[in-house]
């Protein structure tokens, strides 16, 4: 796995520490700054499959509730 080193500034990193204490309050996790950065990197390399993925999901969502309105009123007009 290809091990990379970056360098931020001590304002930079201030910065970030504050970010990474909400987000830590807010996911009730216990992350250090290494370890928050590399999440955040990983989330980026996954972000744009995830996207598709999500609209795909959406997509297919939409069309099972028409179909199942569709069936619903069928049923009640059935009724009446």
């Amino acid at each position: 796995m290809p091990d990379f080193r970056i360098t931020l500034s001590d304002a930079a990193v201030a910065r970030l520490q504050l970010i990474l204490a909400e987000y830590n309050v807010r996911h009730g996790t216990d992350l250090d700054l290494p370890a928050w950065v590399v999440l955040h990197l990983r989330e980026l390399a996954v972000r744009r499959e995830l996207t598709q993925a999500g609209e795909a999901i959406e997509q297919q969502s939409r069309v099972d509730v028409a179909a199942a309105l569709s069936a619903e009123k069928e049923r009640l007009m059935g009724l009446v």
